[in-house]
């Protein structure tokens, strides 16, 4: 059982250090969610490089569509890299929560600001990977009017 003095300083210590902990949960889950999507981008890549090596694909449509998915390697590894900024930055402000409790000196406004940092890369995080998303049904479009407009016979 925790004596009373260290009852009193570990329990908020560990009430405020539960918010940032459930930020990084949702990191996490954010960072499993782009390494999936990367996953199936790189996939995707090695399929169409299959086609076009097979001569099922021709080139100008292979590298066209080898661009798309290399611009969306590009986004994707932006998004999983700001996910990690994040992650870190909110073990570090957990870290500083206990070091500010145990030591005289208050390291609240690093706290303050490495949070914010967080949530800022978080949310740069979530904007990149609605931009792919955005891209990715713009593309899908693009696809369908092409294969629609060659079924008709006319020309793109």
């Amino acid at each position: 059982m925790l004596s009373p003095e260290l009852h009193s300083t570990i329990s908020p210590l560990i009430q405020a250090s539960l918010a940032p902990v459930f930020l990084l949960t949702a990191i996490g889950a954010t960072l499993a969610v782009v390494d999936t999507r990367q996953n199936r981008i790189v996939d995707r890549i090695r399929v169409i490089e299959a086609q076009m090596t097979a001569h099922n694909m021709s080139a100008a449509d292979g590298m066209e569509e080898l661009d798309f998915y290399l611009g969306r390697t590009r986004r994707i590894g932006r998004a999983a890299i700001c996910c990690t900024m994040a992650g870190i930055s909110v073990a570090l402000v957990v870290v500083l929560l206990f070091i500010d409790a145990q030591t005289s000196v208050s390291l609240a406004p690093m706290i303050e600001i490495i949070f914010s940092a967080a949530v800022l890369f978080y949310a740069a995080a979530m904007s990149i990977y609605l931009r792919d998303v955005l891209e990715v049904n713009r593309g899908m479009q693009y696809v369908t009017r092409r294969r629609h407009d060659g079924a008709d016979g006319r020309s793109t």
